[in-house]
C-alpha cells in the first residue's frame, strides 16, 4: 500500500535506497500494529489482529482501483466490508468509507457509486444470511441485540454505556499522537495536484478515525478501535517520508551550507525519535511502561490462555 501511494502521489519519483525504506517500513509497521494503547490486544485477541488485516486489505483495494479502475476492481472492494462483519462488525464501516472515497474522487460517475453500493450491498446480506442460516436466533441476539442494542443510539452523557460524545472526544484526545501519524503524512504527501488526487482518501481515512472516536464512545479506555485507522495513517506517513527525507546533497550556493549539512539529518532523527515516543517502544527499566521489555509476571495467565488457544488449533 505504501508503495502504491508513494507511486500515485509522485509518479515520477525514483524511490532511494528502496531496500532500506522497505525494511524500515515494515519494521515499523509492526510497532504501530502492537502500539499499546490503540492496538492493546492484538496479541491475544485474534478478532482485533483480524481487523487490522482486513482494514489494511480494504485500504489497498481501494488503491488497487485508483491505480487501474476497472468495474471487477469496484466488486473487489464491495466485498471488503462483508469480509470485515464477519470479523468485526464495526468494520462494516469501511462500506460508507469507500462510498464517501467514491464520490468525492469524481461526483459525476453516479453510477459507479451505486454499482459499488449494490455490490457491497449484496455481499453484506450474504454474509448476513449466512451466518444466520449457521446459526439462527444466536445470532442476532449476540450481534444486534448484545453488541448493538441501545448502544448503536448516541448519547452526550458519560455515564451510560450507549455511544457517549463526551467518550469518544476524550478518547480522541487520548489517542492524539498516534491518529497525529496520519495526520501529518496527509500534510506532507497532499501538495499541489495531490490535494485533487489523493484528497478524497485521506478524507475517507478521517472519516474512518471520526468513526473510530463514536464507536469507542461505549465505554472508557476503549482506546483499542483506534487500531485500524492508525495503521492505515501509517501508510500515509511512509508514503510520503521518502519525498522528504534528507538525503540528497547540499547545494554548493546554500545559505549556511555546514548547518544544513547537521539540521537535516537531526531533524530526521528528531522525527524517527518521536515516533518511537508515541509508539512507546524507547527502552525502559519501569515496570509500569506498556513495553516493559522483561516480562510481567501478571501476565502468566494470558500467556497460558494463548498458549492453550494456539494448541488447540
Amino acid at each position: 500500500s505504501c508503495r502504491i501511494l508513494h507511486r500515485l502521489a509522485y509518479p515520477d519519483d525514483r524511490l532511494p535506497f528502496p531496500k532500506t525504506w522497505y525494511v524500515f517500513t515494515v519494521l515499523v509497521m509492526f510497532l504501530v500494529a502492537t502500539a499499546p494503547r490503540v492496538n492493546r490486544f492484538v496479541h491475544c485477541l485474534h478478532a482485533d489482529a483480524l481487523a487490522l488485516l482486513v482494514s489494511a486489505v480494504s485500504f489497498w483495494s481501494i488503491l488497487f482501483y485508483k491505480r487501474a479502475p476497472s468495474w471487477r476492481r469496484v466488486v473487489f472492494m464491495g466485498l471488503c466490508p462483508a469480509i470485515g462483519f464477519l470479523v468485526k462488525q464495526f468494520l462494516l464501516v469501511w462500506a460508507g468509507v469507500m462510498c464517501l472515497i467514491l464520490f468525492l474522487d469524481e461526483p459525476k460517475k453516479i453510477g459507479r457509486l451505486l454499482f459499488f453500493s449494490a455490490a457491497s450491498g449484496f455481499f453484506i446480506a450474504v454474509a448476513i444470511g449466512g451466518c444466520y442460516w449457521l446459526w439462527g436466533d444466536p445470532f442476532v441476539f449476540w450481534v444486534f441485540r448484545v453488541v448493538g442494542g441501545a448502544r448503536r443510539s448516541i448519547s452526550f452523557s458519560a455515564e451510560d454505556y450507549r455511544m457517549s460524545v463526551p467518550r469518544s472526544i476524550d478518547h480522541a484526545l487520548q489517542a492524539w499522537p498516534e491518529i497525529a501519524i496520519g495526520l501529518i503524512g496527509g500534510w506532507l504527501i497532499l501538495r499541489g495536484p495531490n490535494v485533487r488526487k489523493l484528497g478524497p482518501l485521506w478524507l475517507g481515512w478521517l472519516a474512518l478515525i471520526g468513526a473510530e472516536a463514536l464507536t469507542s464512545g461505549v465505554g472508557w479506555s476503549v482506546l483499542y478501535h483506534f487500531g485500524p485507522g492508525v495503521l492505515i495513517g501509517a501508510i500515509w506517513l511512509f508514503s510520503a517520508l521518502p519525498r522528504f527525507w534528507p538525503f540528497y546533497k547540499i547545494a554548493s550556493d546554500a545559505e549556511l551550507p555546514l548547518v544544513m549539512y547537521w539540521v537535516r539529518p537531526l531533524v530526521a532523527m528528531a522525527g524517527v525519535l518521536t515516533l518511537f515516543v508515541t509508539l512507546h517502544v524507547l527502552p525502559s527499566g519501569a515496570k509500569n511502561e506498556p513495553r516493559y521489555w522483561r516480562g510481567r509476571q501478571g501476565w502468566v495467565d494470558v500467556y497460558r490462555y494463548i498458549s492453550e488457544i494456539e494448541h488447540e488449533f
